[in-house]
């Protein structure tokens, strides 16, 4: 039932619940109220509920953390599923003994929301209450569920009416006079409202105003009284149309029903300061916030606080005052109130803007009058609800020579693109540039102006998804799709970071339009760094679709280079460490006619490898005529990054391809492999008959030698940590990998003599790792008298580093 006090039930509910848990941790609480003036989707009320939990619950914070860091990372926003599953998780984590779910005004959400939130509920293992006025879904959704209804009672009732008696003096002068009066006034209200408070409030605003200066009176007023919410409401509007100021209180409410947003007090004292025909603002025409309340009678509300928001007494006002509101004015409530903006917009220069900074000079203006940043942020909201669309609004646009748009000032096609106004752009679908507005001359539509940041009105048309005022502009008779913006992105960079499959069809369909373009200094926006390509942004955002579109347009350099010299393949290779692990558009890529894996400054395979990134080496690799021994800019071949980070999976993949050099590169797939204490890759790489068991890197160091040391090293700039490795690793070094070279057929255990790092004995000296000496010491023909470029045996190094078990081992050889 509306007017019920259902609100105030799920208040005291929430109250009750949340005192209980203040002193039982394990009894989770969350709620959510909907209002008519904030049609929120279920997302943000999902993500509320999950905040509320996480503010007063710390110990969920694994459960919410991994979701944020995957979208703080992809730079998104997490989704109805996404929320879903983590509520899923936390309800059935075994944290809380009981969950209790309140959700106040369901029937206020939108149909869609109202099915989507009694779903998810249902779908949690939580105990939820719901109020609502009846709705058919309930019962056919939650069958189980326990159904009551919610009615003032008699009592209830008499308290608010005693209460309304006592403020009104007239009323209580005539109680006074008999006594049995006030018990009539009670029984009367209460028969006529019904068990509503809403209606008992609005029926005693009645009374009041009728001044009944007799008992006589008084009754025959309470016999008037409606019954039924609508009539009362008829009776109210019926009331204030006999009020002298009776056009101004229905502006009042016209503003209040028709807003975007919720108002302030002062926001509506503002918007009907206006003259009644010109709407041009007038200060002397505001009224204090007590008339415009009490004008009302009843109808608004102002909750106190800071903000001082004005709301309708309740939601099931706004649906009989639309009606009531749309019947009296002579045109759409909402071209009046687009009217007051775009006037008001007029007043403070916005057409011809004053000043720079431009969000700067907008705050500074919004200071002074709080009316103005409504009139610039919905404008054009209201004059579409419109039809047909509001002259004097088309005449504001075409007045528009510097209006602020996103940072930057437009002309009037870039106001009527960025705002979404087609009426404006309805010309350039007979082929003819011309507007007439209102009572204005022709004026020629500048299909291919731009702003001082080079922003044309199809770029804004594409920016903003405005789908049908880029498509005009498309079709419009010499639109140039070329331009570019001081960023250096074209429409077709925009169009592909959007996703806009149907508008980068037609772009490259002008013909001559680069596929590749790059943009130039500033592409922070695309969160993809400096001289991107179309190409690349299609595969950063996985758009297949519009990947295949690039990928057949004439002209395509799909080997083409950036300004780091890298080409698509090996950016989306980075790209997918960073952000999207998907191989589609990488072998979207790989099929088009023409493409080299080998191009680039950075070969393509030893990148994936380094990246460790499986489907990517395997997907190269099919490639007939891949490098496969190629060495990126940190010369690495593939092979060698395998081996580095223990991925055995693609070394192995690596090595079943016939033109592998298992010897190549500059530092020795073994060798790192010794280094790092990788055993299973060691003993993988030793099966291979061509390898070179000693073979030297630059630095001269074997696999033996490295392993010897026992010391990894960090040489993958996505691993190395903020500060220096310690090289704290086991005492006796990389000691199975030393064992396993050492039995192998043809090793040189001097290997490395008068280099500048040593032997293995020496470096295993060198380290300290007497066990490692040791089994060296064993090996046949093992010189323990090398030295190093330095001239220094394993001796000297044990000794001047005070290893004392291994001076002993080699003490023990009468050294």
């Amino acid at each position: 039932m509306p007017g019920a006090g259902k609100t105030v039930i799920a208040s005291l509910v929430i109250e009750h619940l949340q005192e209980i848990s203040k002193h039982n941790q394990s009894v989770c609480v969350a709620f959510a109220y909907c209002r008519y003036t904030e049609r929120i989707p279920i997302t943000t009320i999902l993500a509320a509920l999950l905040r509320q939990i996480l503010e007063r619950y710390p110990s969920v914070l694994p459960f919410v953390q991994a979701l944020y860091e995957r979208h703080n990372l992809e730079q998104t926003q997490p989704d109805q599923g996404d929320l879903i599953t983590v509520l899923l998780e936390i309800a059935t984590s075994g944290l809380f003994s009981s969950s209790f779910f309140v959700l106040d005004g369901l029937d206020e959400a939108s149909v869609d929301v109202q099915f989507d939130l009694i779903e998810t509920l249902e779908s949690l293992p939580i105990r939820f209450l719901l109020t609502s006025r009846p709705l058919d879904l309930l019962k056919d959704q939650v069958p189980g569920a326990v159904f009551f209804n919610i009615a003032a009672s008699d009592a209830d009732i008499a308290v608010l009416v005693e209460e309304k008696i006592d403020r009104i003096p007239t009323l209580r002068r005539l109680l006074r006079q008999n006594g049995n009066l006030k018990g009539e006034v009670v029984a009367k209200i209460m028969e006529k409202s019904s068990g509503m408070f809403l209606l008992a409030s609005l029926q005693m605003e009645l009374l009041q105003a009728s001044g009944c200066p007799s008992i006589k009176a008084l009754r025959d007023c309470l016999d008037r009284l409606p019954a039924g919410i609508n009539a009362t409401y008829e009776a109210t509007m019926g009331r204030i149309e006999r009020n002298a100021h009776a056009d101004l209180v229905k502006l009042a409410l016209t503003w209040v029903v028709c807003a975007s947003r919720p108002l302030l007090v002062d926001e509506v004292r503002l918007g009907i300061a206006v003259d009644p025909h010109t709407y041009e603002f007038d200060v002397e025409r505001l009224v204090d916030q007590e008339f415009l309340v009490s004008s009302c009678c009843g109808l608004i509300i102002v909750e106190r606080g800071l903000s001082e928001t004005v709301r309708l007494v309740h939601f099931t006002a706004r649906d009989y005052l639309q009606s009531y509101l749309a019947d009296h004015w002579s045109c759409n409530p909402h071209s009046i109130i687009a009217s007051v903006c775009t006037v008001r917009l007029l007043q403070y220069k916005f057409h011809d803007f004053p000043g720079q900074p431009v969000e700067e000079t907008i705050y500074k203006l919004c200071a002074k009058d709080q009316m103005l940043r409504y009139a610039y942020e919905n404008w054009a909201k209201h004059a579409r609800q419109c039809s047909p669309f509001p002259k004097d609004v088309l005449a504001f646009v075409r007045q528009c020579q510097r209006y602020p748009i996103d940072g930057e000032l437009g002309g009037d096609m870039h106001v009527a693109v960025a705002h979404d106004v087609e009426e404006y752009l309805a010309p350039l679908n007979s082929g003819v540039h011309e507007q007439v507005v209102g009572k204005s001359s022709n004026k020629t539509l500048a299909i291919n102006a731009s702003t001082e940041n080079g922003t044309t009105p199809l770029m804004l048309a594409i920016k903003d998804s405005h789908y049908i005022m880029a498509n005009v502009l498309l079709s419009a008779t010499g639109i140039d799709v070329h331009t570019r913006d001081t960023t250096g992105k074209t429409a077709l960079i925009m169009a592909v970071g959007k996703g806009q499959v149907d508008i980068v069809r037609r772009l490259l369909s002008f013909g001559h339009t680069e596929a590749n373009p790059k943009t130039e200094a500033d592409h922070t926006a695309m969160s993809v760094g400096d001289g991107q390509s179309a190409l690349l942004l299609a595969a950063y955002h996985g758009y297949e679709d519009i990947l295949r579109l690039l990928c057949k347009a004439p002209g395509l350099d799909v080997n083409a280079t950036d300004d780091s010299s890298e080409t698509t393949l090996t950016k989306v290779l980075n790209m997918v460490r960073a952000w999207r692990p998907t191989p589609r558009p990488f072998q979207v890529l790989l099929d088009v006619p023409g493409i080299d894996a080998n191009a680039g400054a950075e070969a393509t395979l030893s990148l994936a490898a380094k990246l460790k990134i499986k489907w990517g080496v395997e997907a190269l690799l099919a490639c007939p005529n891949i490098d496969v021994n190629k060495e990126g800019p940190d010369n690495y071949t593939a092979l060698e990054w395998a081996a580095y980070h223990g991925d055995l999976q693609t070394l192995e993949v690596l090595l079943n391809h016939p033109r592998i050099d298992v010897n190549g590169g500059k530092y020795g797939a073994l060798t790192l492999a010794a280094q790092q204490g990788h055993l299973d890759v060691v003993t993988t790489l030793l099966r291979v008959r061509s390898i070179d068991v000693n073979k030297a890197n630059l630095d001269g160091h074997t696999a033996l030698t490295k392993a010897s040391a026992g010391r990894r090293s960090s040489i993958d700039a996505f691993e190395r940590p903020t500060t220096p490795l310690p090289y704290e690793w086991p005492a006796q070094g990389h000691f199975a990998v030393v064992e396993t070279l050492l039995g192998t057929e043809g090793i040189d255990v001097n290997a490395g003599k008068s280099s500048k790092r040593g032997t293995a004995l020496i470096h295993a000296a060198r380290e300290g790792r007497s066990v490692v000496v040791d089994a060296l010491l064993l090996a046949d023909k093992i010189d323990v008298n090398a030295t190093d470029s330095e001239g220094r045996t394993a001796f000297q190094w044990a000794r001047d580093r005070g290893y004392q078990e291994v001076v002993d081992l080699l003490r023990a050889l009468g050294i």
